[in-house]
């Protein structure tokens, strides 16, 4: 009778573990496709503003030395002020939002793999 109930309570312990998988799955998945499905649009953002700011053309005038180190605070400055802020925000959200899945799912692949093999695997 005590072998029935435990594996009674080790069944309800994994149905409860897999629950658990199948939410952090679908969140994973979720995540994952809004992070890849917004790649695009922040980096075409990010070139945009940035050719549009003309701090390219600051970055190109600093790497002649004579002039950078003559106008430096200058050229500090400009490159500060014309930095697109906005779109560098953006692309480093989501790109730390794609190494954060990244991890996530090396972190939880065993766990995950475990409830895969459960549901479409044999039994």
């Amino acid at each position: 009778m005590s072998e029935l109930f435990e594996k009674i309570i080790l069944a309800v312990k994994q149905e409860q573990e897999f629950s658990q998988t199948r939410n952090l799955l679908s969140v994973f998945l979720v995540l994952l496709f809004l992070a890849v499905a917004a790649l695009p649009f922040t980096l075409s953002f990010f070139i945009s503003q940035w050719i549009a700011s003309g701090t390219s053309y600051f970055i190109l005038a600093a790497i002649q030395a004579h002039l950078f180190f003559a106008y430096w605070q200058d050229f500090l400055l400009s490159i500060f002020e014309s930095l697109p802020v906005m779109a560098i925000l953006l692309v480093t959200l989501n790109m730390a939002l794609c190494v954060f899945l990244l991890r996530l799912f090396l972190y939880k692949k065993g766990l995950i793999l475990k409830y895969l093999q459960h549901v479409y695997g044999t039994r």
